[in-house]
């Protein structure tokens, strides 16, 4: 939240008009509040259901693909 938020201002400064930009930050700041109610809901069903070890395999598996292509984009 503390990286973003200086970029994010900037952007929603840049592309919404004097008259939105009230709605568009209320808009960005709520985010932060419905992830951490989504972490709780979602957390609650990954162990309820006991399917940590798939939710960590893939998200382990996304990851390495992600850094891979990044590594690969950043040296070629």
């Amino acid at each position: 939240e503390a990286g973003c938020t200086p970029f994010a201002v900037s952007l929603i400064m840049d592309y919404f008009p004097k008259e939105s930009r009230g709605s568009a930050m209320g808009f960005y700041n709520w985010g932060i509040y419905a992830g951490y109610s989504l972490s709780y809901a979602v957390g609650n069903y990954v162990t309820d259901a006991n399917i940590l070890g798939q939710v960590s395999f893939e998200s382990d598996l996304t990851g390495t693909v992600r850094s891979s292509v990044c590594g690969w984009s950043i040296c070629c």
